[in-house]
């Protein structure tokens, strides 16, 4: 922005006023450093110009680590393995969240890809949809039901006739009642 002549004629008087020396209104004033190129400076050495990067950079610790296990150069410098080495450790009992694994048949079962195929299959066979009377609800909150209770009969547990759509909310209702239920759409 450009002052005027009388602008700066007023600015003047104001800083004088105030005690503060105005600054020249000079156009096109260089920065003190312009030109100059380097890393640091100290009042014992000027800048540094020309190339400062690799070994000849003040911060050099001997260029990108390399990865405990097969010695790949790694591009983080916070890491220790690279992609490849650290799934292979981080998984499966070295994973440390491991716990040992599924405990009973169930949870095997429930973990393996037939029983997330079974699921997805009960899902499309319902249209995604709730299988509730008077429910409908379509949308993503939605989970698979044993009609006969895996407890009490887990080789009817990957059984399509075994399986129904229900919404978070009537599966929840469901709870402790699926005697009744079971009754009910047996019947037929």
């Amino acid at each position: 922005m450009k002052h005027t002549e009388e602008t700066k004629r007023k600015i003047s008087e104001t800083l004088k006023r105030k005690g503060i020396k105005p600054p020249p209104f000079r156009i096109g004033r260089v920065a003190w450093n312009k030109g100059l190129r380097g890393t640091h400076f100290s009042p014992e050495t000027e800048f540094t110009s020309g190339d400062v990067s690799g070994s000849k950079n003040v911060n050099w610790v001997g260029g990108c680590p390399k990865c405990i296990d097969c010695g790949k150069e790694l591009l983080d410098y916070h890491r220790g393995r690279c992609r490849r080495c650290w799934l292979k450790y981080n998984t499966g009992e070295n994973h440390y969240k491991w716990n040992g694994g599924p405990k009973t048949e169930v949870e095997r079962v429930r973990t393996s890809t037939e029983y997330k195929s079974w699921v997805l299959n009960i899902f499309r066979r319902d249209w995604f949809t709730c299988q509730m009377p008077d429910c409908g609800y379509k949308g993503k909150d939605i989970e698979a039901h044993h009609i006969k209770r895996v407890n009490e009969y887990p080789e009817y547990m990957l059984k399509m006739w075994n399986g129904i759509t229900f919404c978070k909310d009537c599966h929840n209702s469901l709870r402790n009642n699926e005697r009744v239920f079971e009754l009910w759409l047996c019947r037929d």
